[in-house]
């Protein structure tokens, strides 16, 4: 099985690490800065933020100082959060009973969600300052809490 993001969810993923890493407590990053440091057009940038301004992740401030700011601290926003804001939920893999009639006690069904269940772990285990502060995008400590 080959799980893959969406284009949107990996540049909504990298707006919210340049966010973390650029900004200062009360202050912003412009939205030229991010399409900038980026390589997105700002008409691509600007569908991003109306996702991640609904979803609470993303603040603006208007005026010559504004732009925007995390929505909330960065060891609050964690993969998950992101996965599911521009894919939906992840939670299950498996069979449904629309579609399939053994789901009830189908042994793929079952492991399919098993497996969905450890994505949706690790993915709420992983914040943006354990991204920030590793190369390999987990710290040792993060590492202890997923496997």
């Amino acid at each position: 099985m080959k799980l893959k993001l969406t284009v949107k969810t990996i540049c909504g993923l990298r707006i919210l690490l340049e966010l973390a890493k650029f900004t200062e407590p009360d202050g912003c990053l412009k939205g030229k800065v991010l399409v900038a440091n980026l390589n997105i057009s700002e008409s691509f940038l600007e569908q991003l933020m109306i996702n991640l301004r609904r979803g609470g992740l993303v603040k603006t401030r208007r005026g010559c100082q504004g732009g925007y700011y995390l929505g909330d601290t960065p060891e609050n926003i964690n993969l998950l959060r992101v996965i599911e804001l521009f894919e939906g939920c992840i939670l299950r893999l498996g069979c449904d009973s629309e579609t399939c009639s053994n789901s009830d006690c189908c042994c793929a069904s079952t492991g399919l969600n098993l497996f969905a269940a450890d994505i949706v772990c690790s993915a709420k285990n992983i914040n943006l300052v354990q991204l920030l502060n590793s190369t390999t995008g987990f710290s040792e400590k993060s590492d202890e809490n997923l496997f």
